[in-house]
């Protein structure tokens, strides 16, 4: 996955309806299953996008975890304010976070590393993409290939639930 979205940032895909798209470079959303998973997941990116990277110790990817539990990132809420507000990281992976009432019009990516129960969660998700339209430093907002997918999924297993 992470391999794959850097090659999507570098040289787009073709989406459902055929047209050829282009990401922009700049701050990237990835939603996770646990705290390990997000943990692996920025790990991976750091490591795959090091090149981008000012100097070795600058976190390029990095995750904030609520659980309401003891997995919670302790710095959470100073992670999130370093994304919205510095440079760096690029990537913030997070897990049960970030998916309603977050605003950061820098968001141009939004990668759905796990798969949702239900269509709201993904509108849930997909709800932070707005906000980089209004920004003026904005045009547009990608959505990975994958969390389209996963919305078609999850809308034809909500038919079936709902039909039968």
């Amino acid at each position: 996955m992470v391999r794959e979205f850097r090659e999507v940032l570098e040289k787009g895909y073709t989406g459902p309806n055929g047209i050829r798209r282009a990401p922009d470079w700049g701050k990237t959303l990835v939603f996770a299953v646990t705290k390990r998973h997000a943990e692996t997941l920025a790990r991976l990116l750091d490591q795959e996008f090091a090149d981008k990277k000012p100097s070795p110790t600058t976190r390029y990817a990095d995750f904030v975890v609520s659980g309401l539990g003891p997995e919670d990132t302790v710095d959470g809420a100073a992670k999130i304010r370093r994304f919205k507000k510095e440079e760096f990281p690029q990537i913030l992976v997070s897990v049960n976070m970030l998916d309603t009432g977050f605003d950061c019009p820098e968001v141009r990516n939004l990668v759905m590393a796990r798969l949702p129960t239900v269509q709201s969660s993904i509108s849930r998700c997909a709800g932070a993409a707005p906000a980089c339209r209004r920004a003026n430093t904005a045009s547009r907002c990608s959505i990975s290939p994958a969390l389209r997918c996963a919305m078609a999924m999850t809308r034809r297993r909500e038919k079936a639930v709902w039909s039968s």
